[in-house]
């Protein structure tokens, strides 16, 4: 008769129970949260009416209304989702997204779609601890130098280098005098002829439209007195609390703030603030990206993670010369 050995067992020990059931806590608490559809559930309380984004409900009178006919659809790559920054320069875009990613692509020559071409990532960590860090961006002096915002007032300089992207610096935007903080940069416009950044922010929690222009190391440099020639400061400001800036571009001598609260373009002189045409923007809901480039204006949209992602939408500008 063959008595099987048993293996010796070894219970155990209380606190050794403890750390491996913390572990296992923490793990699954990781993998909770970051996965998207918890991220979606999360984040989605609060999600705006349809009514939320109708231009006609702007208290400012519109110069004019695009209708969502007027764009040409441009698909991007399926792995960018939640688009929070559009850059363009050339046939090179640059899209910053909630999920703390930087994406650059290139249209193709057939101007049929966007293809991906190389990507980074800013920041770690569970989905939901990273979510919306990231919420504008801009190309600089060439398609090789790129900048985005994150984290209310982190000015972060990528650097394209063969076939990466590399952080090259990392500056805090400099509060104007008498401010203690930035508020939450929202948009981010590069301009060529001063080699300087204008940022653009809603400052009464999450309403109205604020400018600064800052040096491209986060340096302080001005504020826009925003004005209209109806208008003075003031009441301005009022009225344009039912705006929230979701990105910004230059083009040409105007600063161009989207506003995705009424799907708005706001048109403002970059050197005296001036308030010089609005205009609405049909059938374009959860916009949250905006550039300039060849004559054209492109425009990102957000959307949840189990949708796919909107196409990036085009509008050549000549058609709209005023």
């Amino acid at each position: 008769m063959v008595i099987a050995r048993k293996h010796p067992r070894f219970p155990m020990v209380g606190p050794a129970r403890g750390l491996l059931s913390g572990a296992i806590a923490i793990a699954g608490l990781y993998l909770l949260l970051d996965a998207k559809p918890v991220v979606d559930v999360l984040f989605s309380f609060g999600d705006e009416p349809v009514e939320y984004y109708d231009p006609h409900g702007f208290p400012l009178g519109l110069d004019r209304v695009v209708s969502l006919s007027e764009w040409r659809a441009l698909p991007l790559p399926a792995g960018v989702l939640q688009p929070s920054g559009l850059g363009v320069f050339g046939d090179e875009v640059l899209i910053s997204t909630d999920m703390s990613s930087v994406h650059l692509g290139r249209v193709t020559p057939e101007a049929s779609n966007v293809q991906e071409q190389d990507t980074t990532w800013l920041r770690g960590g569970p989905l939901a601890l990273r979510q919306g860090y990231l919420e504008a961006a801009s190309f600089g002096r060439s398609a090789d130098e790129l900048f985005v915002v994150g984290g209310n007032d982190q000015l972060f300089r990528l650097f394209r280098t063969d076939d990466a992207i590399t952080l090259n610096a990392r500056w805090r935007l400099e509060p104007q005098k008498g401010a203690t903080a930035v508020p939450e940069v929202a948009g981010l416009a590069y301009r060529g002829g001063t080699d300087t950044l204008f940022a653009a922010f809603s400052p009464n929690d999450g309403q109205g439209v604020a400018i600064s222009e800052y040096a491209t190391d986060g340096k302080y440099l001005r504020r826009l007195n925003l004005h209209s020639p109806v208008h003075d400061a003031a009441v301005l400001g009022l009225l344009l609390n039912e705006a929230n800036v979701a990105g910004m571009t230059v083009v040409g001598d105007q600063l161009v703030v989207l506003s995705d609260r009424s799907s708005v373009l706001l048109w403002f002189d970059i050197d005296t603030g001036r308030l010089t045409r609005v205009w609405g923007l049909e059938g374009l809901p959860t916009l949250s990206g905006i550039a300039h480039g060849d004559g054209k204006l492109f425009l990102a949209q957000d959307h949840e993670y189990y949708q796919e992602t909107p196409p990036l939408r085009v509008l050549e500008l000549a058609a709209h010369h005023d």
